[in-house]
């Protein structure tokens, strides 16, 4: 049975889009992959609110969600039985996360001019970036220091940096990463936990995680692939637009707890201009089959269709 088209999604934020790749997720890296990280919406009381025996006995109930359920996992379990509504709880997350990494960055007009160069093109016979945009891209490699944490396919280290950013009005600064660290490690859905379906020698960066009081403050360095429609920007929506973004890392400020990592640029307002026409280059669609793209109307009663 197909699902039923209905209404088309507004666009998927970039923080979605190739998460598969990020070993950590939430800008505290609180959660090692996408299926735990889906789980903390459903019951944060800030989001959907609900518990875990609410959402299994949901599946248990709905013909449609019982038959997926079943295809994939087997029947659901005794809602009794605490160890296996914490596996079936897991398998939720699991199915979000398989859905999720169809959501993978398409190619950008930056991708475009790479591989103009990689076939031997000329960087000044090219069509891709204009030339406020090269100018930007020459400052982001260069005078801007931006590759010293967004650098790789994804432009970004997958590190924390304490970049000095102040909490919105009224509240307090954020301790980042060394709390991330302290949940992530005592979370029972995490890389080593028992609904983890990886191996030890699979879960190095939990193994190895990064300690120490110099992650006060810190957060997760973002992507920068798709960042035009996901304002607000910065780990509470501190910046509304780019500008204010790049005005940031341009004083640099000293960090209300912790150390300020990043030291001033000094940029002209014109190199500012030059770098923010470069990140939006980055700007493109998931590369993802438009079904997949659409919700479904009702989840069908005889299993899943590929």
């Amino acid at each position: 049975m197909r699902l039923t088209r209905v209404t088309r999604w507004p666009t998927i934020r970039a923080s979605i889009v190739g998460s598969a790749w990020s070993p950590w997720l939430y800008w505290d890296g609180r959660k090692d992959s996408q299926w735990s990280q889906a789980l903390a919406p459903l019951e944060d009381p800030n989001e959907h609110g609900a518990n875990r025996v609410q959402i299994l006995g949901l599946i248990a109930s709905d013909p449609g969600y019982r038959a997926a359920y079943e295809t994939l996992f087997g029947a659901p379990p005794d809602l009794l039985d605490e160890q296996g509504i914490d596996q079936a709880f897991a398998n939720v997350g699991k199915a979000i996360a398989a859905y999720e990494r169809l959501l993978v960055p398409g190619l950008s007009r930056f991708d475009g001019y790479v591989a103009h160069l990689e076939s031997g093109g000329d960087y000044r016979e090219q069509s891709h970036l204009n030339a406020l945009e090269l100018r930007g891209l020459r400052l982001f490699m260069g005078e801007a220091r931006c590759t010293e944490c967004h650098n790789g396919p994804l432009f970004t280290n997958n590190e924390f940096h304490n970049t000095g950013l102040l909490p919105p009005s009224g509240e307090l600064p954020d301790r980042g990463r060394i709390d991330g660290v302290r949940s992530v490690t005592a979370d029972p859905f995490n890389c080593l936990g028992r609904s983890s379906e990886a191996t030890a020698s699979d879960c190095a960066e939990l193994t190895f995680v990064r300690t120490g009081i110099e992650l006060l403050g810190a957060t997760r360095t973002p992507s920068l692939r798709g960042l035009v429609n996901t304002a607000p920007y910065q780990s509470r929506g501190q910046h509304s637009t780019l500008t204010e973004v790049l005005e940031h890392y341009n004083r640099a400020p000293l960090a209300m707890i912790g150390h300020n990592e990043a030291t001033p640029l000094n940029l002209s307002r014109r190199e500012l201009r030059q770098l923010e026409a470069f990140l939006v280059s980055l700007d493109a669609t998931a590369a993802t089959e438009s079904r997949w793209l659409e919700p479904p109307g009702e989840i069908p009663t005889g299993g899943i269709t590929p």
